[in-house]
């Protein structure tokens, strides 16, 4: 099989520069690029072909890690490791350590920090939506438009000992012209009672 390129190794040139006289020395070269690209070994005398013998054996190794990488790309790669939020979290409370949470559900390091980052752009996307659902809903709700209808909110008081939730927080209550509105686990307003 014929290829367009091969891997020269540092190891290959020094094992070249071993080989006395130059005549001797340009042959193994010739050798080598010829297997390398036409992948068939030319016969050779004594000390060179046993150089050359060595080098192919390289060239074998080096392709046949190059054609499996290019086989396992082609299935996908890797698949992604799920790493749980919820349970990533909880093991946190309890170790006070990302790298020993990582080691305790035996996930990357990288991988972990990389979770993080989604699920903190996750949040800040929901705490940003959920404000635009607050105004937008409040808005369309009262059917006018106006905006400054909106000052009518009255927040629920939360149980003792909790925050109580911020606007555009789940559990976060507020009254309108046309009655009371919650805002739901995903964000979204909903009507609970009418005035």
């Amino acid at each position: 099989m014929k290829r367009d390129a091969f891997l020269f190794y540092r190891s290959f040139a020094e094992s070249a520069q071993m080989v006395q006289g130059e005549a001797d020395r340009l042959q193994l070269y010739e050798a080598l690029i010829h297997y390398g690209l036409e992948e068939e070994i030319p016969e050779l005398k004594y000390p060179l072909n046993a150089i050359l013998n060595q080098i192919i054996a390289s060239i074998k190794s080096a392709q046949e890690k190059h054609d499996k990488s290019v086989a396992d790309g082609a299935k996908g790669g890797r698949p992604r490791k799920w790493v749980d939020q919820a349970e990533a979290e909880e093991a946190y409370q309890r170790l006070g350590s990302w790298d020993a949470v990582a080691d305790e559900l035996a996930v990357d390091p990288k991988t972990l920090r990389k979770a993080r980052a989604a699920w903190a752009e996750r949040g800040k996307a929901k705490r940003e939506k959920r404000k635009n659902l607050n105004v937008n809903g409040n808005e369309n709700a009262n059917g006018n438009g106006n905006s400054h209808s909106i000052q009518e909110t009255v927040s629920t008081v939360a149980p003792e000992g909790a925050p109580s939730p911020r606007p555009g927080d789940p559990g976060y209550v507020f009254r309108k012209r046309d009655g009371w509105y919650k805002v739901d686990e995903e964000g979204l307003v909903v009507k609970i009672s009418d005035e």
